[in-house]
């Protein structure tokens, strides 16, 4: 009789107030099968403390079940794990793992990791398949912030202050076509100034500028189909400014990724990029509001590299082929 392969040394983190019973009895009746301990963490100060007791308890992997911003969470306090009283290395803290139970599950559908199946996706995590990935740090004037998956700013940036918790609930993905139609509606030009690595600063008319570590944002959208997470790279999108027909046949083509080829679109990749505007353009940051950058308040977001040991499905491909119709710098 062949052995069980060895479960490595998991805790799992619930935020019990962000879900309903929906999702958490699944994810809990998955981990006792398990034998996963779960704790429950209330806020971020709670989810920092869970994830600095299990380094110093040894655990191998710490899982978060949520969605992208639980996972962002989960990933700032592993990174921060570098500054607390353990001075732990990227190479020394436990892997990163997200149970996909959100709304979008962006992050994890770049994993690859199973969606809507808290039983299979805890599964493809103990199988313990770690890859190195990186994480963005953003900077402003009196504030930083860790974002695993996509900062948005200009139209794109202004999604989260037009859903709220309930519109989520009740229609799901559909939420961010909703809110995008609602921010359409008030589209707002910007003289953005950006500069990426040593390259000289450009200046573009843009609605919306997004820099990515992962591939999707709003629940799937391939807002940056070729990118890869573990590259030490950010992609930068950046929407040109345009009349209502561009922004139309731009917004048909994210849906399918052609958008790379579009004459609208610039897209280029660096390792830190810092931007100015002007009105001031506000981002989230893996959908929470975080900064504005301003004509003399720029923000910075620069890729840490292999800053997490992340967790992949099988089917997970790190560096996707470029769709030959893309050019990068285009």
């Amino acid at each position: 009789m062949q052995a069980a392969p060895a479960i490595p040394p998991m805790r799992l983190l619930l935020n019990p107030a962000a879900g309903s019973p929906e999702t958490d009895d699944p994810v809990r009746a998955a981990a006792a099968e398990r034998g996963v301990p779960v704790v429950d963490v209330a806020d971020p100060g709670a989810f920092a403390a869970a994830v600095e007791a299990a380094a110093r308890e040894g655990e191998d992997v710490v899982v978060a079940a949520g969605g992208d911003g639980t996972a962002c969470a989960l990933a700032t306090a592993l990174v921060g794990l570098a500054d607390a009283d353990l001075r732990l290395p990227a190479d020394r803290r436990p892997a990163f793992g997200i149970l996909p139970t959100g709304t979008g599950n962006d992050f994890a559908r770049t994993l690859a990791l199973p969606l809507g199946d808290p039983a299979a996706a805890l599964d493809v995590l103990l199988a313990g398949d770690a890859r190195p990935v990186d994480v963005i740090r953003a900077t402003w004037d009196g504030g930083s912030a860790i974002s695993l998956n996509v900062c948005n700013g200009g139209f794109g940036g202004t999604l989260a202050d037009t859903m709220d918790a309930a519109l989520k609930a009740t229609l799901g993905p559909l939420a961010y076509l909703v809110g995008a139609a609602k921010t359409l509606a008030e589209l707002v030009p910007y003289r953005v100034r950006i500069a990426c690595d040593d390259a000289p600063e450009e200046t573009i008319d843009a609605y919306n500028v997004v820099v990515a570590n992962g591939r999707t944002a709003g629940g799937g959208a391939p807002v940056a189909p070729a990118a890869d997470p573990g590259d030490g790279l950010l992609d930068v999108v950046v929407v040109r400014a345009g009349g209502t027909l561009d922004l139309a046949r731009l917004a048909l083509g994210t849906l399918t990724g052609d958008h790379l080829a579009d004459d609208d679109l610039l897209w280029v990749r660096a390792a830190r990029v810092t931007i100015r505007a002007t009105p001031a353009m506000p981002f989230n940051v893996d959908g929470d509001p975080a900064a504005e950058a301003g004509d003399a308040t720029p923000v910075t977001f620069e890729a840490l590299p292999g800053a997490l040991r992340a967790l992949v499905g099988p089917d997970y491909v790190a560096s996707p082929e470029l769709p030959p119709f893309a050019s990068e710098g285009a």
